[in-house]
């Protein structure tokens, strides 16, 4: 396959189901949300008559196409009704709405800004998508490449505005101050780290100068980080690096398919239909209620009573354990898939012990009942081992597979026990740093953990940080002395899984700089060919697997609840939710 072919490859596996409780909704808040100080949007233009548009869907593998149409996706059968309020949850409010400011982005950031913001690219959505990181066109009419593979052009779509008060066309310009402030200060240059310039020859034309070839580069375009940004939106900010903030809500001025109407912290975040999407016909819902709630019995309860409409969205999990009572209510349907994730592991810091210790290491793993743990906990079902990249990515290399190196995944309490004396480990206290962030269930996961590892003889002490806390510090690789329970996260293509381990990564939690890793990766990201591509893949994983740089723990399929009058939605394990929505409509 040429290189020009190749770069077209838009292999772009990801997202994951993240991890722990799915909040509740709280069942009408009380409090009267605060509008976002901005002028109105213009009233919606009523639609009289559903359109049929076609799912359109851009193949993995697709070369050059001269130019993609936007899609618009509808289902055959029933048509789509216009109207409604649909009604779900997120775990805890936004950190900001800033997706590039020079700090790890929050998934709540992420989930927030992924219905009023739109990036050059997207991910598949629809029926059978669950699983599937196909790219589609989201702001992107059409790209190219050129031969030597260091020069994209991307045509924009014409008619693009964005939302009140800045209600002027999106142009390249608009790219191109995006990108250039992203790379400038963001964690989220990660995944352009050859992109040399940004070029607009004309108000719909962006191009990209490269310095290496760099074969992710179109998945990473349709990350959900990489959302598109007004400069006139944001307040000033002589400290950023284009003297723009988007931390408050006022700024929250999209081109995708709502309007942030009012938002009230730890209450809600309301949404209103976007009258102007460019995607004809879209969306079919009025509104959006997002409420944020913390407690998981307390949305568990609301879902029960009818006051949501779907419990379980990315990163608000609901528990398996209370599937079998949520089967028994009257039109719910249960959605359970495989994610795109890797799974919640145990980790360390590998400049510092215990966790630079190989051998510590390996006793940790072999202190796990893997088996036990996926049956007590996921009793929907699961995968053993998803990690260093998700089960469902056609690199992934089974248990079963992995031969000599996967021998550190058996259950041998025994043998842990005996590595663990040869380690050195003098028996002093660990802190095991885990989170508030994510749920009751998430934290009994870390008690069953301390439980785990003290039956070796590692005494821990358990720290539950405030999400805020974490996020900034913590998830970070910010911390000395302990090891972490870490989620399960949800990536894009598998670029960014290998990423992780190299320096500078706002994933690489371990802080890790290992000479092979970062070779690999290197020669992964140059290849010119999918075959030449999975061999560094594949050197990546075993090397993982011999190293156990984490400690990968069994993961469960995701599960959702929806009520039947919610119709067209279909799940991903994946932060955008708000473009899923998108095409979601309700018969109440």
């Amino acid at each position: 396959m040429s290189q020009r072919l190749w770069l077209t490859v838009v292999v772009l596996l990801a997202m994951a189901g993240l991890l722990a409780c799915r909040p509740a909704a709280a069942p009408t808040p009380t409090p009267t949300p605060t509008a976002v100080t901005r002028p109105a949007a213009p009233t919606p233009t009523p639609v009289p008559t559903a359109p049929t548009p076609t799912p359109g869907v851009v193949a993995r593998a697709t070369p050059t196409p001269p130019s993609l149409a936007v899609p618009t996706p509808t289902p055959a059968g029933p048509q789509p009704k216009y109207g409604g309020t649909l009604r779900i949850t997120q775990r805890d409010d936004p950190v900001g709405f800033d997706m590039h400011e020079p700090k790890k982005v929050s998934t709540y950031t992420q989930q927030a800004l992924s219905f009023t913001h739109s990036r050059l690219l997207e991910w598949a959505k629809g029926p059978g998508t669950s699983n599937d990181m196909s790219i589609i066109p989201d702001l992107a009419e059409s790209w190219e490449i050129s031969k030597d593979g260091l020069t994209i052009t991307v045509r924009l779509q014409k008619g693009v505005r964005w939302h009140p008060p800045v209600n002027r066309e999106l142009t390249s310009k608009d790219v191109k101050w995006t990108f250039e402030r992203m790379k400038a200060q963001s964690p989220e240059a990660r995944l352009f780290p050859t992109l040399s310039a940004v070029e607009t020859p004309d108000p719909y034309t962006v191009v990209f100068r490269l310095s290496n070839v760099h074969s992710p580069f179109f998945a990473n375009l349709a990350n959900q980080t990489m959302v598109i940004y007004a400069e006139e939106s944001g307040k000033p900010e002589p400290g950023d690096a284009k003297g723009r903030s988007f931390v408050s809500p006022e700024t929250v001025v999209g081109t995708g398919p709502f309007i942030l109407e009012s938002y009230q912290e730890s209450v809600i975040l309301t949404y209103k239909r976007n009258s102007n999407y460019f995607k004809k016909g879209l969306p079919y819902l009025d509104r959006v209620e997002r409420l944020i709630v913390k407690d998981y019995s307390t949305g568990l309860a609301s879902f029960r009573t009818g006051k949501l409409d779907i419990l379980g969205t990315t990163a608000n999990v609901l528990n398996h354990e209370d599937v079998p009572s949520l089967r028994r209510i009257s039109g719910v349907q249960i959605l359970k898939f495989a994610p795109f994730t890797s799974g919640e592991n145990i980790i360390g810091r590998m400049d510092q012990p215990p966790w630079n210790n190989i051998t510590f290491r390996r006793a940790v793993a072999l202190a796990i009942d893997r088996e036990a743990w996926l049956k007590s906990i996921y009793p929907e079902g699961g995968v053993i081992l998803s990690g260093p990249i998700p089960s469902t990515s056609p690199f992934f290399i089974p248990l079963e597979q992995l031969g000599e190196v996967g021998k550190y995944y058996r259950y041998d309490p025994e043998e842990a026990k005996r590595l663990l004396k040869e380690s050195g480990y003098d028996g002093s206290v660990l802190t095991l740093f885990t989170t508030t962030g994510y749920g009751p269930a998430y934290l009994s996961r870390t008690e069953l953990i301390k439980d785990i590892l003290e039956r070796i003889g590692i005494k821990t002490k358990i720290e539950a940080q405030e999400y805020s806390k974490w996020i900034r510090d913590t998830y970070r690789g910010n911390y000395t002395g302990g090891i972490v329970h870490i989620p399960g996260w949800s990536l894009g293509e598998e670029d960014e899984w290998l990423g992780a381990y190299t320096p500078g990564d706002t994933r690489n939690h371990i802080l890790l700089n290992d000479p092979r890793v970062n070779d690999i990766v290197a020669k992964s990201r140059s290849a010119t060919s999918p075959e030449e591509r999975a061999k560094y893949v594949k050197e990546f994983v075993f090397l993982f697997h011999r190293e156990l740089f984490r400690v990968f723990l069994p993961y469960g399929f995701t599960v959702e609840a929806a009520y039947g009058h919610v119709k067209n939605y279909y799940p991903k394990a994946a932060y955008d939710h708000g473009k899923r929505v998108e095409i979601v409509w309700v018969e109440r």
